[in-house]
C-alpha cells in the first residue's frame, strides 16, 4: 500500500510540472543561441539586450519551476491531512507513519527530479561557451558529497516544513502563524548542528582557513581545496543527517498520534 501512496503522491505534485520543465528547457536552448549570436555579432546591442532577456527568462523559469515543486509538495500535504480530503487518507488501511513516510519520500523524489531539470537547462545554456568536456571534469568523489550534501539540505527544508505543520495543527486557533514560527525554530536548530558539525573539520584539518585565500596558484593548491571542501561538506552531510532523522523521527511520531482536521 505504501508504494500505491507513493504513486498517487508523486503523480499529484507531477502533474503540472512537465509544463514548467519544457519552460526551463526550451529557454534554457533559446539563451544558449542567442549567447551564441551575442558572441558572434560582438558590438551590436540589439543582439546584446536579446542575450540578456532570454537568459533572465530562463534563469525565472528555473526559480518559478522549484518554487512552484515545494509549493505544490506543501500543497499536497496540508491538503491530503489536515483538510476535506483527510476524511477520506485516514481511513485508507495504510498507517500513519507509512502516510508520513510516503509524503516525505514523494516530496524529495520531486525536488530531485526538479534539480535535475534545471541542471540540464543550465548544462544547455552553458554549451554557448564551453563544451561538455567540463561537466564530465566535475564528477569526482567531491561532486558526488557536494551533491549528496544538497539532497540532504532540501530534505531538511521538507521535514521542517511538514513537522512544523504537524506540530502547529495540534494547537486549536493561528496554525498558520504558529507553523511558521515552529518552522523558523526548526530551521536554526537544523543549521546550528550543520555548523556544529561542520567545526569538527577543523579539529581534523586545522588548514581548512585555506579555502578563503583569494587566489591559487598551483595545481597542488587546488587539491588541497578541493580535499578541504571535500572533509567540510562530509561533515555538513553528517549533522544534516542527523537533523533529518531527528525531525522524521518526532515528525512522524507526533503525526501517527492523530490530527485535527480543519
Amino acid at each position: 500500500m505504501l508504494k500505491k501512496l507513493f504513486k498517487y503522491d508523486l503523480l499529484w505534485t507531477m502533474k503540472t510540472m512537465p509544463y514548467y520543465y519544457i519552460a526551463v528547457i526550451v529557454f534554457g536552448i533559446a539563451a544558449m543561441f542567442t549567447n551564441r549570436l551575442s558572441n558572434a555579432n560582438q558590438g551590436i546591442i540589439g543582439w546584446v539586450i536579446v542575450d540578456k532577456i532570454f537568459s533572465n527568462i530562463f534563469i525565472s523559469a528555473c526559480f518559478t519551476a522549484a518554487i512552484t515543486v515545494f509549493i505544490r509538495i506543501f500543497i499536497r500535504f496540508r491538503r491530503n491531512f489536515y483538510k476535506d480530503e483527510a476524511y477520506l487518507t485516514h481511513t485508507l488501511p495504510v498507517s500513519p507513519e507509512k502516510m508520513f513516510l510516503s509524503k516525505v519520500l514523494s516530496g524529495l523524489v520531486c525536488c530531485v527530479i526538479t534539480a535535475l531539470v534545471i541542471a540540464a537547462g543550465i548544462c544547455v545554456t552553458l554549451s554557448s561557451v564551453k563544451t561538455f568536456d567540463w561537466f564530465f571534469g566535475l564528477i569526482d568523489s567531491t561532486a558526488v558529497i557536494v551533491a549528496l550534501l544538497l539532497i540532504l539540505e532540501v530534505l531538511s527544508l521538507i521535514l521542517v516544513v511538514y513537522t512544523a505543520m504537524v506540530i502547529a495543527n495540534r494547537f486549536g486557533s493561528s496554525k498558520t502563524l504558529k507553523g511558521v514560527l515552529v518552522a523558523i525554530g526548526l530551521y536554526i536548530v537544523v543549521v546550528n548542528i550543520a555548523l556544529i558539525s561542520i567545526a569538527f573539520a577543523y579539529f581534523i584539518n586545522p588548514d581548512i582557513a585555506v579555502i578563503f585565500k583569494t587566489s591559487f596558484n598551483t595545481s597542488a593548491e587546488y587539491e588541497t581545496i578541493k580535499s578541504i571542501i571535500k572533509l567540510v561538506c562530509s561533515c555538513a552531510c553528517v549533522g544534516y543527517a542527523v537533523s533529518d532523522t531527528l525531525l522524521y523521527l518526532i515528525g512522524s511520531k507526533l503525526f501517527s498520534k492523530g490530527v485535527n482536521i480543519d
